[in-house]
């Protein structure tokens, strides 16, 4: 049986190949709706789910368009 160390690192694994992907959804089971992230674009918080998923979004358009 997988230690909690293991299931923890599964699970991140699992949210960054949904980010690399495009599937913010990967996000939904492991990032609290009203999440605040203080280390948004510019140093600006991001408030809530959605709008950490927007940013990231952004970030892979971004990234995806400069190659």
């Amino acid at each position: 049986e997988a230690t909690q160390a293991e299931k923890n690192s599964a699970n991140m694994r699992s949210v960054y190949k949904g980010i690399e992907s495009g599937d913010m959804s990967a996000m939904d089971g492991f990032v609290a709706d009203d999440i605040l992230d203080h280390d948004g674009p510019h140093g600006m918080a991001v408030k809530g789910r959605d709008s950490v998923k927007k940013i990231h979004t952004r970030i892979v358009e971004n990234l995806v368009s400069s190659l």
